[in-house]
């Protein structure tokens, strides 16, 4: 889903407190840089000065890259004069990776060819694989694109080698771009989607955003305009967190592409300029490239065919100028179909003309042939995965039947035992003050205390009785029903493995998955419920950012909107500070809002705002689901009334949910009720002190 206007203000509001961040970063560096060059003015021995040079040039890096080329150079000089191997090949790879920043590509491909030359001599496996993804990255923008799939083919399989994760995603999201180049949608995308893999487990935010970015712009090519969003929506999120102005830039120039093509031209130009800003800092003659051909790509869109032609050319002059000649082809049957719309057939002749002779059918067919013999290896390697993955899963699925009875056997009877040991307790107390109930009459001023404190405990009783009767009504039904699920699963597919093909036991996997979820969170619930009732929750009321706490409540149930594709808005700004008991409000908000996404329609909306009093704030949880009628609302914070409802997509309750949301409320000092009509949605609110 798309981001809202007040999601976008937070994530400049992020990249504003960030950019402070890499200030400091940078301000540490420099320190560095300093100290380095202290040592060197002293230093005797001439490769230790060499590799110092080249830390300094790798620390000015991204930011400073013509200084970083200045102690490059001086590094090699030094290097040769002493016929330092590994201080050469070092400062030439630091210079290949410099080169490509500034659009030298020819000089960046001779440098990481001599730094290859030189780590092949000294045996160096981790080094030889990342001059391998440097020079396919190298040869993408220029015209040796099967070169560069050559080199991409060589760093996969070392990767593979070396388990070499990060490089392993880089080699998989470049065979993916080949892909995408031939217009093999369902191949390209396939090997995106395994890049990502990789990236989400290391974590590396800068990959993540790229891969997220390139899915994008694939899916955006082939109009995949409503699968897109979520692509595009991720890549917003992370960009605060990216300090490397390169990737940034990179980014920006991807998020015009996307406008551009949903004719959203006021974003476009917005991102374009982010990007523009970046590159004349940092001078990234390759990335302003990429930024003239959006631009002459929004013109041609908005029918501003003349202006359009200009930016053509200006990308085209200035790839020339720096021999990239990545996407030329492309770019002269665009600009050919400019001058078409002007009139000017003669001119859109001419460049279609141009877009043949860079459009090398011999070329695309090697690189097609390339990938036929990868994938034909690379199916041969997954069939004998396979066979081993059948039989581990096999070995685990039993272990996994074993743990999961025994896990589930010690939850079902602590929680009876937790259950009994309370009402016992209650009941004690309550025998306690029956027998202070015969020497009542003795007294008549004791007797009008003591009759209402027996009233009370009577009614806390009857409460405790109907609280007992609905738990273990939970354990016996809604708690063994999953677990029917997981064990009669488990065993179908320990029993009957080979019976069933790869999608049905993955759907069995799955139900497995999905009722193993559910009774961890009706089991949370429980136990949270179990702990007020027992008075062991400590509240510990602080001040906490509103906005910031939904966020963070919220974030778990994302995947289950999604998969009814509602639109979430959080329309409360950052900077309303209340005072709560952090854990038992997350509770709360947890609870209202899966409410909210299991009651929602398909294609429904939820919006969570606020109304700001003088000395507290009233939240609201509102969706457009399937409503309620007045007799359920009576009985929403009731347990003896016993509601609950199935949800829209099957989805089971307990009611406890809001019982607890009610118990937790009171403990805050807050106070919670709903609003509700059948098929117009329902409305849950809850006030917080604020801060004074």
């Amino acid at each position: 889903m798309l981001l809202s206007l007040n999601k976008i203000l937070l994530c400049l509001l992020i990249l504003i407190f960030f950019g402070n961040v890499l200030s400091y970063a940078q301000d540490n560096e420099i320190h560095l840089i300093d100290s380095l060059k202290a040592v060197n003015a002293n230093e005797t021995d001439q490769e230790k000065v060499v590799l110092n040079l080249n830390q300094i040039a790798y620390l000015f890096g991204e930011n400073h890259v013509d200084s970083s080329l200045v102690y490059l150079d001086k590094s090699i000089t030094l290097a040769n004069s002493i016929a330092y191997t590994e201080g050469l090949a070092e400062a030439h790879y630091y210079k290949a990776r410099a080169s490509i920043q500034t659009g030298a590509v020819i000089e960046s491909i001779e440098n990481y060819n001599k730094s290859l030359e030189y780590y092949t001599e000294l045996k160096d496996s981790v080094a030889i694989l990342y001059n391998y993804r440097g020079l396919s990255y190298a040869y993408s923008y220029g015209t040796s694109q099967l070169e560069g799939l050559h080199f991409n083919l060589k760093t996969l399989a070392l990767a593979e080698a070396l388990n070499d994760s990060a490089s392993l995603s880089i080699a998989y999201n470049n065979i993916a771009v080949n892909y995408k180049n031939l217009d093999n949608y369902e191949m390209a995308l396939f090997y995106f989607e395994k890049s990502l893999e990789l990236d989400v487990k290391q974590g590396v935010k800068d990959d993540i955003a790229i891969t997220y970015s390139n899915m994008g712009v694939l899916k955006a090519e082939h109009q995949k305009f409503e699968e897109v969003k979520t692509d595009y929506y991720n890549v917003q999120c992370l960009i605060p967190d990216i300090h490397n102005p390169y990737v940034k830039s990179y980014l920006y120039i991807s998020l015009a592409g996307y406008y551009i093509a949903i004719e959203k031209f006021d974003s476009a130009e917005y991102n374009l300029k982010l990007a523009n800003t970046i590159c004349e800092k940092y001078h990234y003659p390759h990335i302003q490239v990429r930024a003239y051909r959006r631009k002459a790509e929004m013109l041609f869109k908005q029918k501003k065919y003349e202006e359009s032609i200009v930016y053509f050319d200006r990308c085209l002059e200035l790839s020339k100028s720096i021999d990239v000649y990545e996407e030329f082809p492309k770019i002269y049957k665009q600009k050919a179909q400019a001058f078409s719309q002007l009139g000017n057939y003669k001119e859109a002749y001419q460049n279609s003309e141009q877009a043949d002779r860079f459009l090398d059918s011999a070329k695309t067919k090697k690189i097609a042939i390339a990938l036929a013999e990868f994938d034909k290896e690379q199916k041969i390697k997954l069939e004998k995965e396979l066979i081993f993955q059948q039989a581990e899963n096999a070995r685990l699925q039993l272990i996994f039947k074993y743990r999961l009875a025994l896990v589930s056997s010690i939850l079902l009877l602590l929680s009876g035992m937790l259950f009994v040991y309370l009402f016992l307790r209650i009941r004690k107390k309550n025998a306690t003050l029956h027998k202070q109930h015969g020497l009542i009459n003795e007294q008549k001023n004791v007797i009008e205390d003591n009759f209402e404190k027996l009233q009370i405990n009577e009614t806390k009783l009857h409460k405790l009785n109907a609280s007992k009767d609905k738990l273990f009504s939970i354990i016996a039904h809604d708690l063994r029903s999953p677990f029917n699920a997981i064990l009669g699963f488990s065993n179908e597919l320990i029993e009957s493995y080979d019976d069933y093909d790869h999608n049905q036991r993955k759907e069995m996997i799955s139900v497995i998955s999905a009722s193993s979820e559910s009774t961890l969170f009706l089991l949370e619930n429980l136990l949270s419920w179990a702990r007020a009732q027992s008075e062991s929750i400590q509240i510990r009321k602080e001040i906490h950012d509103l906005k910031l706490l939904i966020d963070e409540s919220i974030v778990p149930y994302y995947g289950s909107a999604e998969l009814k594709s509602l639109l979430v808005q959080n329309t409360i700004p950052e900077g309303i500070n209340i005072v709560a008991d952090k854990e038992t409000i997350k509770v709360v908000i947890s609870n209202l809002f899966s409410n909210a996404v299991k009651f929602s329609n398909k294609d429904g909306e939820i919006k969570i705002s606020h109304k700001r009093n003088e000395t507290t704030v009233e939240i609201c949880i509102a969706d457009s689901g399937i409503g309620m009628s007045p007799k359920i609302i009576d009985g929403l914070f009731s347990i003896e009334s016993g509601t609950q409802r199935k949800g829209t997509s099957n989805e089971k309750g307990t009611g406890l949910g809001l019982i607890l949301c009610q118990e937790f409320m009171q403990m805050n000092k807050g106070k919670i009720w709903a609003k509700s009509e059948v098929a117009k949605g329902s409305r849950f609110y809850f006030t917080l002190p604020l801060v004074t």
